[in-house]
């Protein structure tokens, strides 16, 4: 029995690290000049999400690989947002407006705590909303149709879920 869950550890413990060698290939992993990827989202004319995670956060993993390796919730994803990893405790320089800092001091700025957290900016590289925590694929989901319908300029995040189930009542 100790050796079944020595060995579940160590298989779970090979593969739940998330650093930049084991993100989807379509994030942007080595630019954290965010003034950059805004720039760049206006020609791509996609809103851009900066997810904050942290190694070794099972939540982080779970987000990754249930949401956004592959499916149709990836699909989404990649076809309206440039997705920019950011590590919570990381030591890269961020460029994002008149801040510059390193990832961690950037979280920081932003008033984060939970990992991991989506950020998304609009076009202009303006916030629009913050999720923290894991989401699961049918919160995912909504999150990304209230951002992708600009249900976020008349409704906060709470107000579009009470218009949706009062919709699907009709």
């Amino acid at each position: 029995m100790k050796k079944f869950i020595l060995t579940s550890f160590v298989a779970i413990g090979l593969g739940i690290s998330v650093n930049a060698n084991n993100l989807p290939s379509w994030f942007v992993k080595d630019n954290t000049n965010i003034n950059n990827i805004i720039k760049k989202s206006k020609s791509t004319h996609k809103k851009i999400i900066l997810f904050f995670d942290l190694q070794g956060c099972p939540y982080c993993i779970k987000m990754i690989n249930v949401n956004l390796r592959r499916g149709k919730l990836a699909k989404l994803t990649r076809e309206n947002f440039i997705v920019v990893h950011i590590n919570s405790e990381g030591s890269r320089i961020v460029h994002y407006k008149n801040f510059k800092g390193t990832e961690k001091e950037f979280k920081q700025k932003l008033k984060l705590i939970f990992s991991p957290t989506m950020v998304f900016l609009n076009k202009s590289g303006d916030i629009i909303a913050k999720f923290p925590g894991y989401r699961n694929p049918k919160k995912y989901k909504s999150i990304l149709n209230y951002i992708i319908s600009k249900s976020y300029k008349k409704f906060t995040y709470e107000e579009y879920l009470s218009e949706i189930k009062f919709e699907e009542k009709w």
